[in-house]
């Protein structure tokens, strides 16, 4: 690993090479992750840091060095602007991943300061992490905000390393010479190339109806996952669950921050449960007892259409149905592992959600075997990471690895 191999002695010889500094005993070159990627305890302790991301960064990161790629990362807590969030932020206040090398960067969190600021640190911060690891065979960088873009282009004026911008849910850069795509939409109709859609992975956490349903409750149980805000859809399916007629059955709603519907749900309806932003341990076993999975993402607010929601790979990582709407940022291949309700309304959702908890064990091992074959043959992180170091070789977007 690369945090091991950086505490070795080094030679204190030193070639300049593009102005980016090579160790002449370096290890080899290793790709730069430029986001917002914590460790899980950190991860709870900034309410800004985004689980879905954080989790996509991490298992990307992680694929990418089971492959064989050297990962260094460059990254900072994010934090709404003072006076709403702290007006200075520390680099120690926050921890990269374990198994992953590299720094964050403080800031003073002050309007007109912010970005100037975040700049100048992070460019500092590479030109630290240049001397560590040497250069970099590629820049790949978490969405494209005007921090994000100013860094890439400096390190690739420094260095000449090619810059790959993978596309969350932000707008995207003509200025980089690769684009990584997580919405389907977003991906058919950016007009620049060179350009991939890779919308994320999973592993299957369930291989068979005894594994899956292993501790599931003695109740049904559809579990929600996600942002408290508009854009995951938490407020529509708290509505359509008074619908929802099977007995006993309960809605189990986890996440960060706060919302008036939900709280008004859990003190009116007991079938309505919210337990607040859980560990991923704790979430993994909520999982296992779930019924089934619901994603109630509004297609049309604005904003959606550039995202992929990733908690569907999780989601569909237990071979369970599930339930959820149809946006833009969801490839073709979903419609066979989906249930997406013929409305996307309260009444919509509530009929798609009683129809698959009356499904027979038949036709639930059905739509199992159908998302086990969907999730091994074209979603496993690893498999995905090797479509994206293909994609970086034939379009000479990644040097030396």
């Amino acid at each position: 690993m690369l945090s091991a191999a950086a505490d070795r002695s080094r030679q204190t010889y030193w070639l300049q090479n593009n102005n980016c500094v090579w160790g002449v005993n370096m290890q080899q070159p290793y790709l730069l992750w430029i986001g917002p990627v914590v460790d899980e305890a950190t991860m709870h302790q900034w309410v800004a840091v985004s689980p879905a991301a954080n989790r996509w960064q991490t298992e990307m990161i992680s694929a990418l060095q089971t492959a064989g790629v050297p990962v260094v990362a460059l990254g900072h807590l994010p934090e709404p602007v003072w006076p709403k969030g702290r007006w200075r932020i520390a680099p120690e206040q926050g921890r990269l991943p374990s198994d992953v090398s590299g720094r964050l960067v403080g800031y003073k969190n002050l309007p007109r300061w912010r970005d100037r600021d975040l700049i100048h640190n992070y460019r500092q911060a590479f030109d630290h992490l240049s001397v560590e690891y040497g250069r970099p065979a590629v820049v790949m960088s978490y969405n494209a905000s005007p921090v994000t873009v100013s860094i890439a282009s400096y390190i690739r004026q420094q260095c000449n390393a090619p810059w790959v911008s993978i596309m969350a849910d932000a707008d995207a850069s003509p200025s980089a010479d690769g684009w990584v795509f997580l919405s389907w939409g977003y991906y058919t109709r950016w007009p620049h190339a060179p350009k991939l859609h890779l919308d994320g992975g999973t592993e299957l956490k369930c291989h068979d109806v005894t594994d899956c349903d292993a501790e599931t409750v003695d109740y049904p149980v559809a579990l929600y996952a996600g942002t408290m805000t508009k854009y995951g859809g938490v407020d529509l399916l708290v509505r359509a669950f008074s619908a929802v007629k099977a007995q006993r059955a309960e809605l189990w709603i986890c996440g960060k921050g706060s919302n008036a519907t939900v709280e008004r749900a859990v003190a009116t309806n007991s079938a309505v449960k919210f337990f607040g932003f859980v560990s991923e341990e704790r979430l993994a076993i909520m999982g296992r007892q779930a019924t089934l999975f619901v994603n109630p993402r509004p297609s049309m607010v604005p904003g959606n259409e550039k995202n992929f929601p990733s908690k569907i790979l999780d989601y569909l990582s237990y071979g369970k149905p599930v339930v959820s709407s149809w946006t833009d940022g969801l490839s073709p291949a979903y419609r066979d592992v989906l249930v997406v309700p013929e409305e996307e309304s309260p009444s919509g959702f509530a009929k798609a959600i009683n129809d698959v908890l009356f499904w027979s064990p038949e036709r639930r091992e059905t739509m199992r075997q159908r998302i086990d074959y969907f999730v091994t043959h074209q979603k496993r992180w690893l498999a995905q990471v090797k479509r994206l170091l293909h994609w970086l070789h034939e379009n000479d977007l990644m040097m030396g690895i």
